[in-house]
This record gives C-alpha cells, structure tokens and sequence, in this order.
C-alpha cells in the first residue's frame, strides 16, 4: 500500500512537470522575429548586376547571321555567343566584331549536334 501511493504521487508530480513544459511560453523578447515578404516581385537588373555593358555583335558578316542568341559568355578579352536555331557558336572580339564560328553542326568528325558555351569553352578557351 505504501509502495502504491509513493508510486501514484511520483506519476502525479511526472505529469504535473510534463503538462507544465508543454504550455507555450509567453516571453518571447529575446527571440529575433523574421518578416516575410511572400509576394513575387522580379529584381531589378541593378540589384543582380554591379556593372552592364552593352556591345552591339557585328551582323553583316555572311558567316555569322544570329537567330536565336540563347548564351552568352565574356571570357579573357573574347565573347561567346550560342545560336540555337542554327545550332552555331560563335566568337567575336570585346568590341563585337565576328571572329569565327568554332566547329560546325553535324554528325561528322569535328562537328557537334549541341552547341554549348561552355563546352565551347573546355575544347578551345
């Protein structure tokens, strides 16, 4: 009998401590409180970019008739552009004058059926 009510009041003071540690606590002054903004909003290109510039890609060259530019990458003192319509790569100066288009589309030896960049980039740069 004395076994059972010791046993009782300890289960009485283990669920009196964990009903207390459930109850939510009200001092939340040394909480930081981080506000949300979830409305979409598109940044503007000064917040993403510290420096533009704009250089105009030479075009009246036969060789070189831009479609459809998808990438562009400055690399060193060159720039490469990817047409995918054609599919092309082509490198021009930091001025934008043509260069060359780098390989060719195809099947064959030399040629490539996805142009890349930066695949561009590992062969030739």
């Amino acid at each position: 009998m004395k076994n059972q009510t010791l046993f009782q009041c300890v289960a009485a003071l283990f669920c009196g401590f964990l009903f207390y540690s459930c109850q939510p606590s009200t001092d939340t002054s040394d909480c930081p409180v981080l506000k949300v903004d979830l409305r979409e909003s598109t940044p503007s290109i000064k917040e993403l970019f510290s420096r533009i510039e704009v250089v105009p890609l030479e075009d009246h060259n036969d060789s070189c008739l831009v479609m459809r530019l998808t990438k562009v990458l400055p690399y060193k003192d060159k720039i490469y552009v990817v047409d995918r319509k054609i599919p092309a790569c082509y490198e021009f100066d930091r001025n934008g004058n043509f260069i060359r288009q780098i390989g060719h589309a195809g099947n064959g030896p030399g040629e490539y059926i996805y142009a890349d960049v930066t695949s561009v980039m590992t062969i030739y740069g």
